[in-house]
């Protein structure tokens, strides 16, 4: 009579084994084909996709329209007013 505890461990490795191979078969198959870039395509690539880089540069953006608010501040205000007024009241008129 065979003992199964003996048998078991190598029969788990060869699943595994069998399983690692076929991961591995498939996993190259489904790889991408090689793209090739030009240094200012990466480059271009690298810049608009920073999201830091992005972040940074709405931040310049909102720093300057508050040096525009800002300056706005020093320049004088021009206020203009009209009002009319039409009335058949002699006492106003």
């Amino acid at each position: 009579m065979i003992n199964n505890n003996k048998c078991r461990p190598w029969i788990i490795a060869g699943a595994q084994a069998v399983l690692f191979i076929l991961l591995l078969a498939f996993s190259c198959q489904a790889a991408p084909p090689a793209v090739v870039l030009t240094l200012p395509q990466a480059v271009d690539m690298a810049l608009n996709g920073n999201d830091q880089l992005l972040a940074g540069r709405q931040e310049v953006a909102a720093s300057q329209a508050a040096i525009g608010v800002a300056r706005s501040n020093l320049l004088p205000n021009i206020e203009v007013k009209e009002r009319y007024m039409r009335t058949n009241n002699p006492t106003y008129g």
